[in-house]
């Protein structure tokens, strides 16, 4: 006799597989607690539910993963910054280009005369400057 042979067989067998299995479930959501992603987590779940299948690897693939798991982390997770996105306040030659625009759509030819003259209807009747109009005009056209 030259090698050593562990059988076992019969329910036994079947207990040692179920308990296999859920270890393996809980080295998947342990590993993904840990690693903070599920990657790693499945792959040491999958190595472990295959060696199963031949029992004495499968244990022992259990226990190299609690000997080489990852410390959890302590303290405080780190949040990603979020990206705020800042507009900038747009110049008065591109609001009158952009309003321009818009009024093409809808006169044509005549857009820029029916922009100047409702520029102009501005300045006369709230009293504002030429600027302050095109904000004014850009606002309630364009919305932004």
């Amino acid at each position: 006799m030259t090698g050593f042979t562990i059988r076992i067989s019969g329910p036994l067998l079947y207990i040692i597989w179920a308990i296999l299995f859920i270890f393996a479930y809980w080295a998947y959501e342990d590993a993904k607690r840990r690693y903070r992603r599920s990657g790693p987590a499945a792959l040491w779940a999958l190595l472990i539910v295959i060696a199963s299948i031949f029992v004495i690897p499968g244990i022992i693939l259990l226990l190299l993963y609690l000997a080489l798991r990852p410390p959890m982390p302590v303290g405080k997770v780190e949040e990603k910054p979020q990206v705020r996105v800042v507009k900038e306040e747009m110049s008065i030659n591109s609001m009158y280009d952009k309003l321009l625009s818009v009024y093409a759509t809808v006169y044509s030819m005549r857009a820029r005369d029916v922009l100047e003259k409702e520029i102009e209807e501005r300045i006369k009747k709230e009293g504002i400057s030429r600027e302050e109009a095109i904000r004014r005009i850009y606002k309630e056209k364009v919305g932004s």
